[in-house]
């Protein structure tokens, strides 16, 4: 791995951290003055884990093949994400979160996909 790229990740990394406090702040906020059912923090989840592969695919892109840079950002922003989520609730791994590191997984695929085409758009201009 080249020094470029692991500055990338590690960018990545401190930014889907960031963004994932940020949101789990603002929601609980909200839930707290609101209440909230259980498909509503469903949702919040997965709008958590879709922002957090967002940022850091957008960070990661450039970097090479746009589904395997966004397998990388889907992966480790699933993990980084659910180790918060870990820290708050003391629930690890469940099938639950399983499925939500998958989903994590393939929406970093197809945004890594798009980042790609976007900058060789970019690129070509």
């Amino acid at each position: 791995m080249n020094k470029g790229l692991l500055l990338r990740v590690l960018k990545g990394e401190i930014a889907t951290l960031l963004a994932t406090l940020l949101l789990l702040t603002v929601f609980a906020v909200i839930f707290s003055f609101t209440g909230a059912s259980d498909g509503l923090l469903t949702a919040v989840n997965i709008v958590i884990r879709l922002v957090a592969a967002l940022v850091f695919a957008l960070i990661l892109s450039g970097s090479g093949r746009g589904i395997v840079i966004g397998f990388f950002a889907g992966i480790l922003s699933g993990i980084t994400v659910q180790l918060i989520f870990f820290i708050f609730s003391g629930s690890l791994f469940t099938i639950k979160t399983a499925v939500e590191l998958v989903f994590s997984i393939i929406f970093g695929m197809i945004l890594g996909i798009i980042f790609a085409n976007l900058k060789k758009q970019v690129n070509n201009s």
